[in-house]
């Protein structure tokens, strides 16, 4: 740390004008789009300064060559939002977002839903005593089909019930990746079967006052397009804690500005043990 004791304060940085931020994604059997957009933070500006959300902006999503929807601002939420019919947003449809600020600034994307895989199945769970608590393994897959979107983003929640003081709840939280990943680019597995592992600790000493009890998965299988991935992917590898790490650009396809418009396609499967 010796070496990180002076000061520099003769950088000539390059005056950045802030840039219109837009984030908003679309699936298949929505019954409502948002859209949140705000302004970038100019890297002069101190790391606590907060852009506002815009509530003037004129914010559109447009199906290829059909019909055009206009969002309105939800002053409670900070985000645009429109209903649209669940019938809207389809597979291999091509999709736009068009957005224009109080002061001019226009922005654009543009996205393609992908085809659903409801391939997702579970096929060994096994688990093992340790000391006050039990390790659940689940191992699931599915298969990639030729030639279609190989993007994808697993979820898997463990259903949980846990009685503390004769209080029972029943929640849900994320299980751990012992084999894989949340967020996957299976490009050079064309066709393959993807293997998925996780592992779950249920505590059941009872000393506690209480234990808990597996009741079973639910596991969300998101089929994505490029944007939505490569966006989450870049999420990743940024560590702004880290003052050693190395600088992250993050992916946007928002022509003009930053953010991303994305499509994605989720089937999730439930399964109980009891």
């Amino acid at each position: 740390m010796g070496s990180c004791e002076e000061i520099v304060d003769n950088v000539d940085l390059p005056d950045a004008k802030p840039k219109l931020v837009v984030y908003s994604y679309i699936q298949p059997g929505t019954d409502t789009v948002t859209a949140q957009v705000s302004l970038s933070r100019p890297i002069t500006e101190p790391s606590n300064y907060n852009q506002p959300f815009l509530s003037d902006a004129e914010v559109s999503i447009k199906m290829d060559q059909g019909q055009e929807i206009a969002l309105q601002f939800d002053p409670i939420r900070n985000h645009y939002f429109a209903p649209v019919n669940t019938s809207f947003f389809e597979v291999a449809k091509k999709y736009a977002i068009n957005v224009k600020s109080g002061d001019g600034k226009e922005v654009a994307a543009d996205c393609v839903i992908p085809a659903q895989n409801t391939s997702l199945r579970i096929v060994k769970i096994d688990s093992v005593k340790i000391e006050d608590r039990t390790r659940y393994r689940f191992r699931f897959e599915f298969d990639d089909p030729v030639g279609a979107p190989d993007h994808y983003r697993i979820i898997p929640k463990a259903i949980m019930k846990s009685e503390w003081d004769g209080v029972a709840q029943i929640y849900e939280y994320y299980a751990n990746f012992s084999y894989g990943e949340e967020y996957m680019a299976v490009k050079e597995r064309d066709g393959e079967t993807i293997i998925i592992e996780c592992n779950i600790e249920v505590w059941t000493d009872i000393t506690w006052g209480g234990n808990e009890k597996l009741l079973g998965m639910k596991i969300y299988l998101l089929s994505t397009d490029e944007h939505y991935y490569h966006y989450h992917h870049s999420l990743e590898n940024y560590e702004p804690d880290n003052p050693f790490s190395e600088p992250t650009i993050i992916y946007s396809n928002i022509n003009n500005g930053l953010g991303v418009f994305a499509g994605y396609n989720p089937f999730v499967l439930e399964h109980w043990l009891e």
